[in-house]
């Protein structure tokens, strides 16, 4: 019988974006370790530009399951007509002050817990990876954990939670109680956890510092070195390769370089 494994994630491919990127390679990298992958992932457009469809398409061992996403996409997609980016900046502020207080997915919760367990209990999945950013995801999962005891809970840090600027009090969450709200969501999901991944040290370290109860689950796992993409762009010495990497400058990221 093959192992199996239910991953959660709020963008997977054919939406385009590096956020897609890292779980549709570890999905196709499990898929060829022996795992059944079921996918659970909101019906996002793709943006435009490069996504790894190719990655996760026409695989018998990736099943992708896909509900509809509460927050409106008319503000997501890219555009490049001014008046479009202006009026999407204005939505996405009224947006975020008055409606999705804490993140994008903060009205999941019944779909994510129903679909999630449906999948679970019918193909006896014992292995649930949640991915965020939106980190409200990685919470509403845990209750699946605290459903089933047995289940080995994975949580997946893209991005770090509340000492982000995406959740910082009186810059991106307004009230106070929003700002408590969302750091119990952090110390609960930690709490239920198996084991927390990290993309890179030094959130690993940051983590560790705000949370040593629960340091030793934590693990980095940086994204993957994916040969299929190296050979589809013609490279041919992996020691010859150079490249630079300036982030999201107009991000908010805190190192964009």
């Amino acid at each position: 019988m093959k192992k199996k494994v239910l991953v959660i994630a709020y963008k997977f491919p054919p939406q385009s974006g590096i956020a897609t990127r890292r779980w549709a390679k570890f999905t196709k990298y499990l898929s060829k370790s022996g795992y059944e992958c079921f996918v659970l992932t909101s019906n996002n457009k793709s943006y435009g530009g490069i996504n790894w469809t190719r990655d996760v398409e026409n695989n018998e061992n990736i099943k992708i399951k896909r509900f509809n996403n509460k927050y409106p996409q008319l503000v997501q997609l890219s555009s490049r007509r001014f008046i479009v980016r202006v009026l999407q900046y204005i939505s996405v502020k009224f947006l975020k002050r008055y409606i999705f207080k804490i993140d994008t997915t903060q009205f999941w919760y019944k779909t994510i817990i129903k679909e999630a367990r449906k999948i679970i209990k019918e193909h006896s999945i014992k292995n649930l990876i949640v991915t965020g950013p939106p980190h409200t995801l990685l919470y509403y999962s845990s209750y699946l954990k605290i459903e089933n005891p047995n289940l080995n809970l994975i949580l997946d840090y893209r991005d770090a939670w509340n000492d982000e600027l995406n959740y910082e009090y009186l810059t991106s969450i307004r009230k106070f109680k929003d700002k408590e709200r969302s750091t119990y969501m952090e110390l609960f999901s930690l709490m239920h956890a198996d084991k927390i991944l990290f993309v890179t040290n030094d959130m690993l370290k940051r983590t560790s510092s705000l949370y040593p109860l629960f340091k030793e689950k934590f693990f980095c796992l940086h994204n993957g070195y994916d040969l299929d993409d190296y050979k589809l762009n013609g490279y041919s010495d992996a020691d010859n390769f150079e490249f630079v990497y300036l982030g999201s400058l107009m991000g908010g990221r805190r190192k964009a370089i």
